[in-house]
């Protein structure tokens, strides 16, 4: 489980009710409301939520930094 693997140190992208969030070992960090983005059709678009993060994860594993993953720079 997620939850497991963030309490042993890793990190992992997840939604929290309507937030995408990013996880590092006990850091829990919102990143961003679902319905404020556009592409999800104001949080209906559920597929889209997961394609967002899966994009969120890998722009993270590549290096971006929070900030710029947020602004979408």
């Amino acid at each position: 489980m997620l939850v497991d693997h963030l309490d042993r140190g890793g990190r992992g992208v997840y939604m929290r009710r309507t937030m995408l969030m990013q996880g590092a070992g006990a850091h829990r960090i919102p990143l961003v409301e679902s319905r404020l983005l556009p592409f999800t059709l104001h949080g209906r678009a559920r597929h889209n939520e997961a394609n967002a993060l899966a994009a969120i994860g890998a722009l993270w594993a590549l290096g971006y930094s929070r900030r710029r993953i947020v602004a979408g720079s």
